[in-house]
């Protein structure tokens, strides 16, 4: 569910995303005023209304897991392969791999160890054509992580 108006928003292949998931593209109110209430916007009073205010785009690589009621915030970038726990709110980066939960959204682990996560994004899975994903299924939902990367990395020589 998206809420607000403002910038898009763009989600890469194989991503998860609870139906009851948030994404607040804009609809923020400026904290620097009197009152933070859009008099024009929601009264209809006659001149310009309130400008749209938002970070920027949300931009959610591939891979991703959103869970349950997880709410992200405009101008964040969550890298591929990442998971957003149930109920945060991302209003930060999330690297790849990364996973986050809280209010506001913190680092509670990462899916793989460091040169597990390089490997995986140089192998680039998703890119690859949907018949080959589907010939190699069995590999890319086996927990055997070490076979994948030997397999796959072209960063091994």
């Amino acid at each position: 569910t998206t809420h607000g108006e403002g910038v898009p928003i763009e989600v890469g292949r194989y991503c998860s995303l609870n139906f009851h998931a948030y994404a607040f593209l804009g609809g923020m109110h400026d904290p620097s005023l009197v009152s933070t209430f859009q008099f024009h916007r929601v009264m209809g009073l006659p001149g310009d209304p309130e400008p749209v205010l938002t970070n920027g785009p949300i931009v959610i690589g591939n891979d991703v897991w959103i869970s349950f009621e997880a709410v992200v915030m405009s101008g964040v970038t969550i890298g591929d392969g990442a998971i957003v726990a149930a109920r945060a709110v991302v209003t930060r980066d999330v690297e790849p791999y990364e996973i986050v939960g809280g209010v506001p959204a913190r680092n509670i682990g990462w899916r793989f160890d460091e040169p597990t996560r390089a490997a995986l994004l140089r192998i680039r899975w998703w890119d690859w054509p949907v018949e080959t994903v589907l010939e190699r299924l069995h590999e890319i939902q086996s927990p055997d992580i070490a076979a994948f990367v030997k397999r796959y990395d072209p960063g091994v020589s």
